[in-house]
This record gives C-alpha cells, sequence and structure tokens, in this order.
C-alpha cells in the first residue's frame, strides 16, 4: 500500500511537467512559428499557379474599374458637348428662321379712307345731321408673304378736343369693317365702315371747320403670316379730315406725331 502511494505521487509530479512543456510549444504568439506562417503563404502564392491566377484577376478588374470610370467621365463630357451643340443648332436656325421671317414677312398698310355723303350742287361732300355715315378704305399688302387678316376696327370720333389720351375704341370688340381673307404681297382690298349720324352742331362746324371741331377715322388690322400662324402684327391708323388750301377737296389725313394712333407693326 506505502508502494503504491509512492509511485502515485512520482506520476502525478511528472504529468504537469510534460503538459507545460507542450503549451509552451502550442503558444499561438511565438513569432518563429508566425513567420513561418507567412513565408508559408507567400512561397505558396509565388509557386502556386492557381494564385497567380486569382491575383491578376484582382488587378484585372482593379484596372478595369478605373477604366469604367474614365469612359463615364469622357461619355458625359461628350454628351455635355453634344447638348451644347444641338442647343447653338437650335439657337441658329431659330435666329435663321427669324431673319427670314422679318425679311420676308406680310406688312399691312391702311390707305384711301373716305367716308361718303350726298354731294351739295356745288359738288362739295357736306356732311348733315340725322345721316348714318359710310364710308371705305382698302388695305394693301406692302410686305413679301401672304397676310391673312384676323380681325379688324374702325371707330369714327367727331372732337372739338383732339385726340384723348387713350384709345377712344379701347374696351370696344371688334366690328370687322376688313373680311377675313388672305391677302397676298402687292394685293389690296376693300373694307367698308359705318358710324352714327352727326348732330347738327357737329355737321356745321366740321364742314365749315370751325370752332375747332373735327372728324376722325381710326382703327386697327390684325394678321397673321401664312410661315408662323402663332405670330400676329397689328396695323393701327388714324386719319383726319382736313383741307390742305382753299378750293380743295377736304381729304383724311394721317395724323402727324401720333405713333400711338398710326404705325405697322
Amino acid at each position: 500500500m506505502g508502494f503504491f502511494a509512492v509511485g502515485f505521487s512520482l506520476g502525478s509530479s511528472q504529468y504537469p511537467r510534460q503538459s507545460a512543456q507542450t503549451q509552451s510549444a502550442e503558444k499561438p504568439g511565438d513569432p518563429e512559428s508566425k513567420n513561418e506562417q507567412q513565408e508559408g503563404f507567400w512561397e505558396r502564392s509565388a509557386t502556386d499557379p492557381i494564385a497567380i491566377f486569382t491575383l491578376c484577376l484582382v488587378f484585372v478588374g482593379v484596372f478595369q474599374v478605373g477604366l469604367f470610370y474614365v469612359q463615364l467621365r469622357l461619355i458625359r463630357k461628350s454628351l455635355d458637348d453634344a447638348k451644347m451643340a444641338a442647343e447653338a443648332a437650335r439657337d441658329g436656325v431659330k435666329v435663321a428662321r427669324d431673319e427670314f421671317i422679318s425679311m420676308h414677312r406680310p406688312k399691312l398698310r391702311v390707305r384711301n379712307i373716305s367716308i361718303t355723303q350726298h354731294y351739295a350742287m356745288n359738288h362739295l361732300p357736306k356732311f348733315r345731321e340725322s345721316q348714318n355715315l359710310i364710308g371705305q378704305f382698302y388695305i394693301s399688302n406692302i410686305g413679301g408673304a401672304d397676310a391673312t387678316i384676323v380681325e379688324s376696327l374702325c371707330f369714327v370720333l367727331p372732337t372739338n378736343r383732339g385726340l384723348p389720351m387713350t384709345y377712344p375704341y379701347e374696351q370696344m370688340p371688334a366690328n370687322n369693317p376688313a373680311p377675313r381673307i388672305t391677302l397676298r404681297p402687292g394685293k389690296s382690298m376693300q373694307a367698308n365702315f359705318g358710324a352714327a349720324p352727326l348732330t347738327q352742331e357737329q355737321a356745321e362746324n366740321i364742314n365749315n371747320f370751325k370752332n375747332s371741331w373735327r372728324i376722325y377715322v381710326m382703327g386697327w388690322v390684325e394678321y397673321t403670316d401664312a410661315l408662323d400662324m402663332n405670330m400676329r402684327w397689328r396695323t393701327a391708323f388714324c386719319r383726319e379730315r382736313r383741307q390742305p388750301r382753299e378750293g380743295d377737296d377736304p381729304r383724311f389725313y394721317p395724323v402727324k406725331d401720333e405713333p400711338d394712333y398710326e404705325h405697322e407693326e
């Protein structure tokens, strides 16, 4: 029994030594084992064909990503340049079109305004009270393209105070004395209009050019261009009945220094 206890104690004292040696040999923090592991990895990478191929694929992928980024920037720049070129071409076309339209656009002019009245025995036109005014004028296309008349207005103003600051017809709807037709370049057409009768005072003073009484025929003609139906122009007219010299028949002449009443767009 004593022999067994001695042997057990000796065996127990030897076991920890072996365990400690084993643990010290297997310590992961040993630098020599780390170097062996690292050298083994790079040596295998340099000699293993699969590792070399994988590394090459990594390099190729990085290069393709960089190349794709460069191509993307070049594509974006080319798109910006193409957009700028398209905008410049569009602006050039618009400028050329506007120049062509301005050079070949229609232009209407109002001429030969007259009010038809009965003639007295001396063949001079006289206004009479309670007699409806009937008149006419001509519209000529002096431009280089067809003009389509859209709307028109004609208004007769007897007054002894001159032209007002605002148009007398500003709030009036178009009464369309001119028919809505297309007028070719160099062609003319007749437009007819009517107005309310004059009073006795108005008729006597206008006939004799007394007491500052005068009579105006005014209005406008709005028209479009055959090349651009959205473009509208307006010719405004205002004519005053005057007698240049004694003995001459009175006529309607354009008012002077009144561009608001008399102008051609």
